[in-house]
This record gives C-alpha cells, sequence and structure tokens, in this order.
C-alpha cells in the first residue's frame, strides 16, 4: 500500500487506507444545520457503514484467490485488486454485488432490532442506529443503480456482456449515461444538490468514454437505448404522478 497521506492499518487482513478527504467530505455532506455532535455521530456511521460496504468487496475477492487493499477518499470507498487471472462474468457479478448487498444485509438487521427490541434511549445511540440503518439500505439501494462507476453499472456491464458473449462497452455506457442524467434529475426534484453533481459527474464520464470508444451503437444496441430512454421517461412521469397524487 502506498505511503500517502491518511490512517493506514489492516482489517480482518486487508490493508486499509483512510485520506483525510473522506472525513472533510463526511462532515461536510452531514453538516446542513447539525450540532458538532449529530456530524460526529453521523461521521462515525459513514465510516462504519463504507467500511463494512468495502469488506463486502473484499472478501468474496479473496475468495477467488486474489488479495485485495481497501481506500477510502472523498469520493467514498475503493477496493482496489489485480487479478492474477481473468475473471469470469459471474465472479465480477459476485464481486460487485457483495458490496451494496453486505450494506442491505446489516441494515435491515439494524432495522429488524430496532424493530424487535426497540431504540437506544440514549440520543447519541440513537442517533448513530438510524443513520447506519438510513446510510446502509439508502446508500446500497442508490449504489445498484446502472451508471459507473457505481457497482450497479458493473453489474449491468457484466450482465450485458455475459448475455450477447462481447465485451463491448458502448451499449452499458449509453445505459449510464441515460440513467445517470434521469438519477440527477430526481436528485434535483427532491434538492439533493451533492446527489445531483455526483449523478452528473457520473454521467459526463460516461458520455466521454463513450465519445472516445469512436465504436458508436449498432442497431440492436440503439434500440435497447431507445428501451431504457422510454423507461426512464416513465418512471419519471409515474413517480411524479404518484407524488403530487394522481394528477399529471
Amino acid at each position: 500500500m502506498s505511503r500517502s497521506p491518511g490512517l493506514q492499518f489492516r482489517l480482518l487482513g486487508f490493508p486499509v487506507r483512510i485520506e483525510w478527504t473522506f472525513f472533510l467530505v463526511a462532515a461536510l455532506v452531514g453538516m446542513r444545520g447539525a450540532s458538532l455532535r449529530d456530524i460526529l455521530v453521523w461521521m462515525v456511521a459513514v465510516l462504519v457503514s463504507v467500511l463494512l460496504h468495502e469488506l463486502g468487496h473484499a472478501l468474496v475477492i479473496r475468495r477467488f484467490g486474489i488479495h485485495p487493499e481497501i481506500v477510502l477518499y472523498g469520493m467514498g470507498g475503493q477496493t482496489r485488486y489485480i487479478p492474477w487471472r481473468p475473471l469470469s462474468h459471474w465472479q465480477q457479478i459476485a464481486i460487485s454485488a457483495a458490496g451494496p448487498g453486505t450494506g442491505l444485509l446489516v441494515g435491515g438487521a439494524i432495522l429488524w432490532s430496532v424493530w424487535h427490541l426497540g431504540a437506544p434511549e440514549r440520543p447519541i445511540l440513537d442517533s448513530l442506529v438510524f443513520s447506519l440503518i438510513g446510510i446502509n439500505i439508502v446508500w446500497s439501494l442508490v449504489n445498484l443503480v446502472p451508471v459507473f462507476p457505481l457497482d450497479g453499472g458493473h453489474i449491468m456491464a457484466s450482465i450485458i456482456h455475459l448475455v450477447r458473449g462481447t465485451t463491448r462497452m458502448e451499449l452499458p455506457l449509453a445505459i449510464s449515461v441515460v440513467c445517470g442524467a434521469t438519477a440527477a434529475v430526481v436528485a434535483l426534484y427532491f434538492h439533493r444538490i451533492f446527489a445531483a453533481i455526483l449523478a452528473g459527474v457520473f454521467t459526463y464520464q460516461s458520455l466521454m468514454q463513450l465519445r472516445a470508444s469512436g465504436a458508436g451503437l449498432t442497431r440492436s444496441e440503439v434500440r435497447v437505448i431507445q428501451i431504457v430512454l422510454v423507461l426512464m421517461a416513465g418512471l419519471l412521469l409515474g413517480g411524479y404522478w404518484l407524488l403530487h397524487g394522481g394528477s399529471l
């Protein structure tokens, strides 16, 4: 592991590095009108949740005989590894799904405990518990959106490659652009500026990669994108209809 600034330690045998930008961004995201105590509780919840997410990836990667490292930085977390042999599409799907799967299991387990045992009586523990539930469940679901570089984007690409028997990236990148733009619109509607910025950045990155490929989309791929566009438009209209009591 490199010697860049930040905390470095080992967790379950994995080298972990946490850059200072991770704490800075976590504090900024949790700052909205909150007290210092609430910000610190939020930062702890984010740290634990992201570490668990990356551990989910790392444990599956190690199961395939590869030794990864975990890095937490300003934009989130990353489990880095260099495969010593090509991974199958199913293995890539398993690795990508392990992170959000871990988050959903953890968030669901905590929610089940609160439902059956009750919330902690101490306010600070109550705040920590509900932050852990929200981060693990909500972020895991968001992370499954088929947009690069989210896990959902990699799962979507692996499924397409598995079905089509090709490693062409044009169709996955085009789907990422459509879904990323949709996510940005939804985030703006709910006044989630940070999420909208992230979705916009991800959409732009996918668009630039698509343009850089220079290959273009085949006719069948264009038809798939047209279907995705219709689905996203239907999703937006359906969501708006539900939020406004059945009126457009």
